[in-house]
């Protein structure tokens, strides 16, 4: 009954008596050291536990040499214990064949299916077989998928998991292209669950992927104390995300395939002070720090337009001074407003004066309205920028403008910065500080589908007020405009 830690002289030891606590003890140059068995048995199992998981491995790698058996299969047996779906658009590539029903999952236990998909390595799979959910299968199915390292995540099946792991060396790229979907996190569709249910994330997205784990990062930044006429641009990020549950994961236009191509999830919102601005700017800029320490894009729903300073400085930081494309209604350099430096109107002055723009490889386009001086815009145009001002581009296309923009600000890394105000309030009348004569929401679109081929390492979409808007209008507008952004990102597949 000694006390863990203490030293005691004994010149004899005896167990405890009849329903007395059990101890191991040490003998230390006739001092005993107490200490509770539990630590013992505690690190015991931590060793049966790793020797148990060793076993496992070695036993999934003889598995994987030994087994035909594509881990599509296994996995469809997993699943019919617990019903589930492949996110949409997974089979797309498959034949609707043998193959395709058992990629799809369509087979029910019992059922009988001969599988002839043309390859030696799974040449036994031409005889029948019959699928039953058996533990062993279950039990082979997760000691394969270890043995590849392959981690699950939230929201994510056995089933993806293991569809993604067979992968045949032969396989034909559009199969390819396919199939690496499956573990990228998917937007909920409207079969699914309807469209004025699920989380409120962008396009439902699941909103629980980290960082490390994206190629792109979805991120709301609820602020509007910048701004100089109607706040309400922190519901900005809110009301996109409402609105996004009518978008779906392909562009029927361009046949872009983000979802598929690349890893996208919403990670939520920035936590912005709403009474101290710099302070908010610096949450702002420690936030993106954060997220492009792990190599991924951004796209921002703002807010209104000072949250792109910030993030311009955290970019710089990881890519050095970047291109720009601009769209706005304003030039937004002003030196101050109201005695302020940082503000919505002073967020590309000051983004000049910190350097991390590429002076020579920024456009503006859509400006426009009254000033205070003929020479509001030339401050722009004497840094290098280019400033594309709205009646040049009235009853046009602008598919050749954006030809020469990709021209100039092509070469390096580049930021899309979208403010809403940029279209003509009959489009996008939700916003702070509207200006008639602006663009129509097909040239918008050519805008940022003109960015296509560009190196863009981050997007955003900026003073979306909701408040002035009982239609929700502009956030669909600004939801339809920031996934058109998702569709030009680097890395998109586009399907033919």
């Amino acid at each position: 009954a000694g006390t863990e830690g203490r030293h005691y002289h004994l010149r004899a030891l005896q167990p405890g008596g009849s329903g007395a606590p059990g101890w191991l003890v040490a003998e230390v140059s006739q001092q005993l050291v107490v200490r509770p068995m539990r630590s013992q048995i505690l690190a015991l199992l931590a060793w049966s536990g790793l020797a148990v998981v060793v076993v496992a491995i070695l036993a999934g790698a003889w598995l994987a040499r030994r087994t035909t058996r594509p881990l599509s299969k296994l996995a469809a047996l997993v699943d019919e214990m617990v019903p589930d779906r492949l996110p949409v658009g997974f089979a797309g590539g498959f034949p609707d064949d043998e193959v395709g029903v058992l990629a799809r999952g369509r087979c029910r236990h019992g059922e009988h299916l001969a599988v002839d998909v043309g390859l030696p390595e799974l040449a036994d799979l031409e005889q029948p077989v019959e699928l039953r959910p058996q533990p062993l299968v279950v039990l082979m199915a997760v000691v394969v998928v270890a043995h590849h390292r392959i981690l699950p995540r939230p929201g994510i099946s056995l089933r993806t998991l293991a569809v993604r792991d067979w992968r045949p060396s032969s396989a034909d790229p559009t199969i390819e292209a396919t199939m690496s979907d499956a573990t990228n996190p998917q937007p909920l569709g409207g079969n699914e669950m309807p469209r004025f249910g699920g989380i409120a994330t962008f396009m439902r997205l699941p909103g629980t992927s980290g960082p490390a784990d994206l190629d792109v990062a979805v991120v709301g930044v609820p602020l509007d104390i910048g701004t100089s006429n109607r706040p309400g641009a922190r519901f900005g990020p809110r009301g996109i995300r409402d609105e996004s549950v009518l978008l779906r994961p392909y562009n029927m236009a361009t046949k872009a395939a983000p979802f598929d191509s690349l890893r996208i999830d919403d990670t939520g919102d920035v936590a912005t002070s709403p009474y101290d601005l710099l302070a908010a700017v610096d949450a702002i800029e420690s936030h993106f720090d954060g997220l492009l320490e792990h190599g991924v894009a951004t796209a921002a729903m703002g807010g209104d337009h000072t949250i792109v300073l910030p993030i311009l400085k955290a970019m710089a930081k990881r890519h050095g001074p970047v291109g720009l494309v601009h769209v706005d209604a304003h030039t937004d350099i002003n030196d101050t407003m109201f005695g302020s430096k940082v503000a919505h109107g002073t967020p590309f002055r000051r983004a000049v004066e910190a350097g991390v723009l590429d002076c020579d490889r920024v456009v503006q386009i859509g400006v426009r309205g009254t000033g205070y001086a003929a020479d509001d815009f030339d401050w722009s145009r004497q840094q290098g920028f280019r400033v594309v001002q709205a009646e040049e581009c009235w009853h046009r296309s602008l598919e050749p403008l954006m030809a020469e923009v990709r021209e100039q600000v092509g070469g390096g890394p580049v930021y899309l910065s979208f403010d809403i105000d940029g279209l003509d309030p009959a489009f996008a009348p939700g916003t702070g500080t509207p200006e008639v004569g602006g663009l129509t929401m097909p040239q918008a679109l050519e805008v940022i589908r003109g960015c296509r081929g560009l190196d863009l390492v981050g997007c955003d979409v900026v003073e979306i007020a909701p408040i002035y808007d009982t239609s929700g209008m502009t956030s669909l507008v600004g939801a339809n405009l920031l996934y058109e952004m998702l569709c030009v990102l680097p890395g998109v597949q586009y399907r033919d």
